[in-house]
């Protein structure tokens, strides 16, 4: 790339010149810069991010904390955004990717291979339509893989709620499928997070382990809601465990009716075998509990 391999860059600004004149970012363009800590897309007209343009030689981190991308990029042949494979691979100091409003299309699972520290990868409020790793049929996965490389306890995926039409977002019906910090040996990852924002005003986490959908105030730890997904149907949980801690958020207390569905969904109390408080539990009204061990037909252990 023309700017590879640089030790001195530190800033990259790319400037607007008018609507007519499209920029692309070539493959490589900006690798193994180390010193790099800021790129500037503004409103420049880049159309095309090319492969590993910003990432980083395996045995180094770089400097670069936080990337916007530019709303002009378009998709190609396959749907995918013009974001090329590794664009931002190998940066340990990368804390937040965001997608902005305007964009639609999927994005590539790799732009954020081996960036451990990632806190947030965000989509525009109106990037509804927009998908990362989504399974198909006949994949070997059964979990989207984008963010196995994150070790980061804290992170999670921002996005709209809904789309447009009313049902849950595209990003948001991803990130039900997704783990991160994974271990290939056990086959073993965490569930990631997903935070939006509600009409209330409020951001929670939403967390999924494939079959059910638990619903978490981000500021106040409250557990609002847990019901099934959407497209699945109810049916026993083996172990049911309730988490300490959901990002950065401890979960402190269980809403009065948290079990008994959203409203759309079925909920999950009549369906818990087994209830597990996870160790480090700030939850306080234990009442709560109680009523699901009153309440619950098939609860046989907490």
């Amino acid at each position: 790339g023309a700017f590879a391999e640089s030790n001195a860059l530190k800033t990259v600004t790319f400037l607007d010149e008018g609507p007519t004149t499209q920029k692309t970012v070539s493959r490589l363009a900006f690798y193994n810069d180390l010193a790099l800590k800021s790129v500037d897309f503004k409103n420049a007209q880049i159309t095309d991010i090319g492969e590993a343009a910003f990432a980083v030689n395996a045995l180094e981190s770089g400097q670069l904390n936080d990337i916007v991308f530019p709303a002009s990029l378009g998709k190609n042949g396959s749907g995918n955004v013009n974001i090329g494979k590794y664009c931002l691979a190998g940066r340990n100091n990368l804390h937040n990717v965001t997608l902005p409003n305007g964009l639609d299309g999927a994005v590539d699972d790799t732009i954020v291979y081996n960036c451990p520290n990632l806190e947030c990868f965000e989509f525009g409020e109106n990037c509804y339509n927009m998908t990362y790793d989504s399974i198909e049929d006949g994949d070997t996965n059964t979990h989207n893989t984008m963010f196995y490389t994150v070790t980061n306890p804290g992170f999670y995926v921002r996005g709209p709620k809904n789309s447009g039409l009313g049902s849950a977002s595209e990003p948001r019906k991803c990130t039900w499928a997704a783990l991160f910090d994974y271990t290939a040996t056990g086959n073993t990852g965490r569930h990631v997070p997903y935070v939006y924002r509600d009409k209330d005003g409020k951001d929670y986490y939403e967390v999924s382990d494939g079959n059910y959908l638990m619903v978490i105030e981000k500021d106040g730890g409250e557990l609002v809601s847990c019901s099934f997904q959407p497209t699945v149907a109810a049916a026993p949980i083996d172990e049911f465990t309730i988490p300490a801690v959901v990002g950065n958020t401890q979960v402190s207390s269980l809403k009065e009716g948290c079990f008994n569905g959203d409203g759309v969904n079925e909920g999950v109390l009549d369906w818990i075998v087994n209830l597990i408080l996870e160790d480090g539990s700030g939850i306080k009204n234990i009442d709560i509990i109680m009523k699901i061990i009153k309440y619950s037909l098939i609860l046989k252990k907490l």
